[in-house]
């Protein structure tokens, strides 16, 4: 492929048009010699004339007629794609987000905000507890939760709450098995417990290793299940601190070792940091979760 200028591509282009180097030099607010030396190096990097000079002005030659062809739809669709960098910053068009099941709800107020503030902007949601990559492109933003100590360096993660979970059991369990008085007591106790992935929470995983699995009772891959059998009496387990309070029948267990360093985060790709819609969504969130609690929703 032969090397050119593309501005010299752009000044041949107004010579061909105009059918003189004067008045083209002087559309282009450019002096008659800079427009010639332009047109002769474009003509010696294509290898070939594009002009012949006459006394009215240039004329074309075969190859300067297929420039005055082609040239509009090339300046067209480069300018497009030189415009799409600003593009990139219009907050338009469709994001999709991944998102927990516990916190679905959560996305309802940030849409309303949303369509107030970006009306041509559209959310696309998948509820799923399975962490679905990034990567691919398939999505634009998951809402996740745990501590990201081994997120993937070409993943951003953004903070935007951190997680509370305590163990609780209801006062019917308490009334007909006790609470455990020690660790070593947690063998004789039932427990509700979380499966799958959840099983690496910091608050689940120390607990799960310090119980015969016999103990587990129940499990269940979603927390709000997790809640409602404890509600149920169905044993001991861990449930949000916002949510446990709106219930009167539940009761925390003071639990030994439960470490909670998780926290709700959005994760995105590197490649989209500079993206409006990612930051417009970021930000709605970080001020919906800053002035409200997220029991207040759900």
């Amino acid at each position: 492929m032969k090397d050119f200028n593309w501005n010299d591509i752009k000044i041949a282009y107004q010579v061909a048009c105009l059918g003189s180097i004067q008045k083209a030099a002087n559309y282009l607010d450019l002096n008659y010699t800079t427009v010639l030396r332009r047109i002769n190096r474009l003509e010696k990097d294509l290898d070939c004339p594009l002009f012949l000079h006459h006394q009215r002005g240039y004329k074309l030659t075969d190859y300067g007629e297929k420039l005055l062809i082609i040239f509009p739809d090339i300046e067209k669709k480069f300018n497009h794609f030189s415009n799409f960098s600003e593009d990139e910053k219009e907050i338009k068009g469709i994001l999709k987000i991944t998102i927990l099941s516990e916190y679905s709800c959560l996305i309802h107020p940030v849409l309303l905000q949303s369509q107030k503030k970006h009306p041509n902007l559209k959310l696309r949601l998948k509820v799923c507890d399975d962490v679905l990559p990034l990567e691919s492109g398939q999505f634009h933003l998951s809402i996740r939760a745990g501590n990201m100590k081994n997120t993937s360096a070409d993943l951003i993660a953004v903070k935007i709450k951190k997680l509370e979970y305590s163990y609780y059991a209801s006062v019917d369990y308490i009334a007909a098995r006790g609470v455990p008085l020690s660790v070593f007591d947690y063998k004789n106790h039932y427990w509700v417990m979380p499966s799958d992935h959840k099983k690496n929470l910091s608050f689940v995983k120390k607990i799960y290793s310090m119980l015969p699995a016999d103990a587990v009772r129940y499990q269940s891959n979603f927390f709000l299940d997790i809640q409602s059998a404890i509600e149920h009496g169905l044993g001991i387990g861990p449930v949000d601190d916002s949510k446990a309070k709106l219930i009167p029948t539940l009761r925390e267990i003071p639990i030994d070792y439960c470490l909670n360093d998780n926290s709700l985060w959005l994760v995105y790709h590197k490649s989209l940091k500079n993206d409006a819609k990612i930051k417009a969504i970021v930000n709605l969130f970080k001020e919906y979760v800053h002035n409200h609690t997220i029991s207040e929703r759900l």
